[in-house]
Order: structure tokens, then sequence, then C-alpha cells
């Protein structure tokens, strides 16, 4: 009987496996090609968990909920134009100072392209070719990077627009669409399937609260160190520098970006020293203290498996990808811990693979 049922078992997790496997083919193919109308959903989703503890706390108050929850969202698209504009208005003069520096940026850019091309020659890993070729500059295509599907700037904001309206119907309608969700299972899984979803709901709340936290953190200091190194507009470029090092692996290469950009012909080597230092010594300090007390006790997800999320998430999704790649990670995990079959799964997902084993 036992030797029966060891090829019974073994077959079993088989079968079960190569469904997993044509089920995730299945999902990642779905992913891909509806994008368009799931990179607006999950994002007006992102939008509504962060909302919703203020709609809870204005209905201490009495104030309806379609009431709060259409000030809370026309107050955060205020501000994201708000923010937008002055953005813009700092490239439109970014841009109109540029050729009163195109002279120091050519010859710095030279001197690199020399030193390349010096390089490449010397380990003969490149040679110039014997014909010259016409030169096809293709323009930088960054609806599609940013969005990961969108094909011209009107699709890009067509979909985006839908972001609010889907965050207002989250929000009005929470209470519906959480017990008709779990109506959709039978009876005898849904306290399972509650558990589940409260999970995901409370660590999707708090990686995005405490990605959003750190960040103004991390931009009121980077404000401060570009005050400090005379950076024009230190308020508004610290602030998106702060930001951008809370994107992964990335995150300090961005950083540096928008205060060196701002500050040509302004920054000197000292300042531009002062500058990389004080954003890399920020970054780490992020990553290292703040982020794990804030976010990672709800993650729970190795970094092997961040990483291979950031890159799947990022080829199918782009720059929205990447924001959300360690979210469905860390959603993956806790659907898996929460089946039966998927249990290992969900165990190679997570950090702690002991207490995993002491559980079963």
């Amino acid at each position: 009987m036992t030797c029966e049922s060891a090829p019974d078992t073994r077959r079993s997790r088989l079968t079960t496996y190569q469904e997993v496997l044509l089920g995730t083919a299945a999902t990642v193919a779905l992913c891909y090609y509806g994008r368009l109308v799931l990179i607006p959903t999950l994002l007006g989703v992102a939008v509504a968990l962060i909302l919703a503890p203020a709609v809870r706390l204005l209905a201490r108050f009495r104030v309806p909920r379609p009431l709060s929850a259409l000030v809370l969202i026309s107050v955060t698209l205020a501000v994201m134009y708000a923010v937008t504009h002055l953005l813009y208005d700092l490239v439109v003069q970014f841009v109109g100072e540029l050729p009163a520096h195109s002279a120091q940026i050519e010859s710095f850019l030279d001197g690199i392209r020399r030193q390349l091309d010096h390089f490449l020659a010397s380990t003969r890993l490149w040679r110039p070719p014997s014909e010259p070729g016409l030169a096809v500059h293709q323009p930088f295509d960054w609806p599609k990077l940013v969005l990961g599907g969108a094909n011209s700037v009107g699709e890009f904001l067509f979909v985006t627009s839908f972001v609010p309206f889907i965050t207002y119907f989250l929000l009005t309608w929470q209470d519906h669409l959480y017990r008709a969700s779990v109506r959709l299972f039978a009876h005898d899984r849904r306290p399972e399937v509650e558990k589940t979803l409260g999970q995901i709901a409370s660590m999707l709340r708090s990686v995005l609260i405490g990605n959003l936290l750190v960040g103004l953190l991390l931009g009121v200091l980077s404000s401060i160190l570009c005050a400090l190194v005379s950076v024009p507009y230190f308020y508004v470029i610290g602030m998106v520098s702060g930001m951008l090092s809370m994107v992964p692996y990335l995150g300090v290469v961005l950083a540096l970006l928008p205060p060196i950009l701002m500050g040509i012909g302004k920054l000197t080597g000292t300042g531009v020293l002062v500058l990389t230092l004080g954003v890399l010594l920020m970054h780490l300090l992020a990553i290292n203290l703040l982020v794990p007390k804030l976010i990672g006790r709800r993650v729970q997800v190795n970094p092997l498996a961040a990483t291979l999320s950031l890159l799947l998430w990022g080829v199918l999704w782009g720059g929205v990808g990447l924001i959300l790649a360690v979210p469905i990670a860390a959603a993956a995990k806790i659907i898996c811990d929460h089946i039966g079959p998927l249990q290992a799964i969900g165990a190679w997902l997570g950090d702690d693979l002991d207490g995993a084993d002491q559980e079963a």
C-alpha cells in the first residue's frame, strides 16, 4: 500500500506543478496583452489603499463616504497637477538654459568619448566601420517605457484618466466589492479567502504608505542637501530626488540625475562630490534602516524572488512594473501560503524557510 501511494503522491505533485506552470504562463500572457487595462486598475487599487484610512477617519466625523472620497481624490489630483506643472516649468527653463552650457557639456562628453574609443581600440573589442553608414536616430518612446504599452501620449493620457474613477468606485463600493469577491468561492473556503484578502490588503497598504513616507523623508533631506550646495529650485528638485531614490536598484543613479542636471554651470567639483556622497548616504540609510522597519516585515519576500519579480514586471509593464513588482510578488506569496499544494512555492518566495518548515 505504501509503495503504491508513493508514485500516486509524486504523480499528484507533478500534475499540480504542471497546472501551476500552465496557469502562470496564461497569467503572464494575460498581464502582457491586457496591460492597458490591468495597469490603471492596479494603480487605482494602490491609490484607494492609500486613501482608505483617510476615508475611514472622515467617516468617524459622519462625513459620507462618497463625499470624502471625492474630496480626497480632488485634493490628490490638484497636488499632482501642481507638481507636474512646476516640473514642466523647470524642464522648460532647463532646456532654455542648456545652450549656455553646451560647450562645457560637449567638452565633458568628448573627453569620455575619447577615453572610451581609446580603450576599445586598445583592446580590439571594436573597430570603426570601413564605410560610413547612415545613422538613424529613433525617437525616445517614453510612454511605452513608463506605462509598458502605450503607443502615444494620447493613449497614455486616455488610459491614466481612468485611475481617478477606479479609485473613487473602489473607495465608495469597498464593502460591497469585498463581500462579492468572497462569495465567488465555495462556502467552506470563504473564511480562508477572507483571511487571504485581509493579509494582502494590509501588506499592500503598509508597502505603499511606507514607501511614500520614506520617499517624503528622503525628499526633505535631499532638499536640504540641494540647498546647501546651491542647486536651483532645491525644494522641488530635492523632493523629486528623494522619490526617485525609492526605485529598486536604480534609486541612487536616478536620485542624482535631477540635482546634477539642474546644477549644470552652477555646481563646483566639491558641490558635486558632496551631493553624490549625501545622496548615497541617504539611500543606504533608507534601504538598510527605514525600509526594513516600515516595510520589510510585511513583504517577507527573499531578495532573489524580488529581483526576478522586478525583471519580469519591468519587461511586461515598464516603469509601472518596477513600482508594483515587489507588492505583486508579496501578494503571490500570501496566496500560495493559503493554498495547500502551493505552499512549497510560497516558501520558495519567502525569506523564512525555517519558520515555514516548523509551521508545516
